[in-house]
């Protein structure tokens, strides 16, 4: 029965986030799955109809915050802790076997700064980021 209502949910979120942005958006999974009785399962299915198939082992822990995912990389057995908050922007690929610990946060996106001038007007760096292999 819980297997059911995770894919239900599932589903449903799949619709939900179809047309959502991706590349640049921040994404997390909604408050009452991280408190409900078989969140895990439920968090993982949130995150199979954001991300695609999840590789074998990967893990998602609560509270976990997300930018860009559609430039994330999970290998099998990664794993990202609770209260990460991940900037996945300019490419973050997390190895097999490897983890993301608890309250990390990972920038892969910075602002520019070239001496004069604010510095909203001088653009964004991106650089990718690897944890692992």
């Amino acid at each position: 029965m819980r297997d059911a209502v995770a894919s239900l949910m599932e589903a449903r979120w799949r619709r939900r986030l179809a047309g959502a942005d991706r590349d640049q958006g921040a994404f997390h999974a909604p408050e009452w799955v991280e408190w409900r009785a078989g969140g895990r399962r439920m968090r993982r299915a949130y995150w199979r109809a954001l991300l695609g198939e999840l590789a074998e082992g990967v893990e998602i822990g609560e509270r976990v915050k997300l930018l860009g995912p559609a430039h994330l990389q999970l290998e099998p057995r990664a794993r990202i802790t609770s209260e990460v908050i991940a900037d996945a922007r300019g490419g973050l690929t997390i190895g097999e076997a490897s983890m993301i610990g608890f309250r990390s946060i990972v920038i892969t996106r910075t602002h520019r700064f070239e001496g004069q001038g604010a510095i909203l007007d001088q653009g964004m760096d991106d650089a990718p980021v690897s944890v692992g292999d």
